[in-house]
């Protein structure tokens, strides 16, 4: 497996299924499960993001990469999903998706109200 460091930034790595957490270390220990999880707990924390999951950032990059036109395929290759559900499990759609797209809906129909082409 190849983790690009576009997908380290956009925290999409693709970690193969023998990935285990074992692989980071402290001082040549490995880190345990628990050590990942107090770090992760301790530094949500201290950002003000108390409860926020590795998920949600996955979630996050995948929202804001649609929102700013990068195909869907892109986002999946990018983020290592390989099928449409599991795209569509992380893709959000807010209420600002949906007044985006009623703005621009308005916008082609006062367009063509006023005769000029959308």
């Amino acid at each position: 497996m190849i983790v690009t460091d576009a997908k380290l930034r956009l925290g999409c790595a693709d970690f193969a299924p023998d990935f285990t957490l074992y692989e980071y270390q402290r001082s040549g220990q490995p880190l345990g499960v628990g050590a990942v999880r107090f770090a992760w707990k301790r530094a949500t924390k201290r950002a003000g993001l108390d409860g926020m999951l590795v998920h949600d950032i996955r979630r996050t990059v995948a929202r804001n990469l649609r929102r700013v036109g990068v195909s869907e395929g892109v986002i999946m290759k990018l983020c290592g999903w390989d099928t449409r559900s599991t795209f569509d499990r992380y893709n959000i759609i807010d209420e600002q998706d949906l007044a985006q797209a009623v703005a621009k809906l308005n916008g082609t129909v006062v367009a063509q109200s006023e005769g000029v082409a959308a």
